[in-house]
């Protein structure tokens, strides 16, 4: 409410979701309007059935259970794929695991087009979810998009976000590859440029979650 107070910020989602809304993908919410109503200032996606990674995951935690790296393989596929159609329209921005849907058959959908030009604002609330220049405000990139599947593919294997000095996911998870450690820790890379490109992720991460250890 109070971003949309500002005409600046309203300017800048309209534009934003306008460019998101030409994205056709199976593995991204469509978007079908933006608009305000007051001081509110709103958008209309298509209804999805289901429940964000993040609830799933810490319904799992609270059972004691986890994501298997099968599980996680699958997950990782259908981001790796919105990601790349989202790269389209200049990236996504602030993928994290509350914006991804898992509907209950297992579809994943990647939510929250449009909004990683407020990173800055909800930095704090993601932290280490999101990338270094989201979280500073830049304009989502493609490559703000490759940090945000590696941290979700971290935090669905190691149970929380990645941080500076974090264990790599062979420490925490018995039977995982130190492919799974170089992937994470080249796609985290606090250095945009220095991570791999976003055509470059799904044979990378299949590759990691398939080797044994």
């Amino acid at each position: 409410k109070e971003l949309s107070a500002k005409p600046e910020y309203v300017e800048a989602l309209t534009q934003a979701v306008g460019k998101a809304a030409q994205v056709d993908h199976k593995n991204v919410a469509c978007i079908q309007d933006v608009g305000t109503e007051g001081a509110i200032a709103y958008i209309v996606s298509s209804a999805l059935e289901g429940q964000s990674l993040g609830e799933i995951l810490r319904r799992k935690q609270a059972e004691g259970a986890a994501f298997s790296s099968k599980q996680v393989s699958n997950i990782a596929a259908s981001l790796t794929a919105a990601a790349e159609a989202c790269a389209k329209v200049g990236g996504h921005g602030a993928i994290s695991i509350e914006s991804i849907i898992i509907s209950p058959e297992g579809n994943v959908t990647l939510t929250d087009l449009g909004l990683g030009i407020f990173g800055g604002a909800v930095g704090e609330a993601l932290g280490a979810r999101l990338s270094p220049e989201s979280r500073s405000g830049a304009i989502p990139t493609s490559q703000a998009d490759v940090y945000g599947v590696g941290a979700v593919v971290y935090e669905l294997l190691v149970g929380v976000a990645p941080e500076k000095g974090c264990r790599r996911p062979s420490e925490a998870v018995q039977g995982l590859s130190a492919l799974v450690d170089q992937f994470v820790g080249a796609t985290t890379n606090p250095e945009a440029a220095k991570r791999p490109t976003i055509g470059q992720l799904g044979p990378a991460v299949q590759k990691a979650l398939s080797t044994p250890s």
